[in-house]
């Protein structure tokens, strides 16, 4: 059978850019698609390894889970060791059932006149995104989230507060200049950490916008918009220092809510984990 390297290579990079971009979606990472199409092409280069004899022992199954390990690190940021074994098992996932739906495709047509490279990608790619967002639905709906309360820590200065978090997928508030997602705090939560003048402005409801302007110095403070089915207005928020989920660092700004949160107390705050 003849081989041109060229349809190879590109035939490679478009099946590599699509697992890659579809395992993207699953773990709802910010990779860029040019950093995408770099380790994408990058794995073309080397299924061309394959089809050299001379260097078999670099394509054995070692060298493909070490190749693996490498494509993973290059298109995906990892904040750490969990989430680099979460974005590579989503990775395993998506590359397992893309080869799976062409082996059961051909096995199934039983005819190479409808299995050309084209018609056998498209078809490919068609099953595997159909079958990969039931799974993720099922999987975001039945395990991702079945434990929804997670430990927080907020750090302001030397000043640091350990509570609670809802996982809440409704809460889409971000901080419209820097787009940083917002954690909704309890104000009686929050208030520990903030200077006993603020805290105080806060305990008696003076009005956001005076507390801003009069104190914006003393600290990060940001005015934050939001939008309900039944109202629209804004929340007082600061840049902490640090914040942790489950020990994990995250990027975000908390918000201040004058209402409580959880009846029942068994949570002081709100996060939508899709957003950090």
């Amino acid at each position: 059978m003849t081989v041109y390297i060229d349809q190879f290579i590109i035939i490679n990079t478009i099946l590599n850019f699509i697992i890659l971009y579809i395992t993207k979606s699953i773990i709802k990472s910010k990779s860029s698609n040019p950093r995408l199409l770099v380790s994408s092409i990058t794995g073309a280069l080397f299924a061309i390894l394959m089809l050299f004899p001379q260097v078999k022992p670099l394509t054995n199954i070692f060298g493909k889970i070490i190749f693996s390990l490498i494509i993973t690190g290059i298109s995906f940021k990892s904040s750490s060791f969990k989430t680099y074994l979460k974005n590579l098992s989503a990775f395993y996932l998506v590359s397992f059932t893309t080869g799976g739906c062409a082996y059961a495709f051909i096995n199934l047509v039983g005819s190479t006149q409808y299995t050309d490279t084209a018609k056998l990608l498209c078809i490919t790619v068609f099953l595997s995104y159909v079958i990969l967002n039931v799974i993720t639905s099922v999987y975001e709906k039945h395990f991702k989230y079945g434990s929804l309360i997670h430990k927080l820590s907020i750090t302001l200065n030397d000043k640091t507060i350990e509570t609670e978090c809802f996982y809440d997928t409704g809460n889409n508030l971000k901080d419209p200049i820097t787009k940083k997602p917002v954690i909704i705090v309890n104000r009686s939560t929050v208030k520990k950490l903030l200077p006993a003048h603020i805290a105080y402005q806060l305990t008696h409801e003076t009005d956001i916008m005076e507390i801003y302007t009069t104190y914006f110095e003393d600290l990060k403070l940001k005015i934050i918009p939001y939008r309900t089915i039944t109202e629209k207005g804004f929340i007082l928020g600061f840049v902490p220092s640090e914040v942790l989920i489950d020990g994990e660092e995250k990027k975000a700004i908390i918000g201040i809510s004058s209402s409580v949160i959880s009846d029942d107390k068994s949570y002081n705050a709100i996060v939508n984990p899709n957003n950090i």
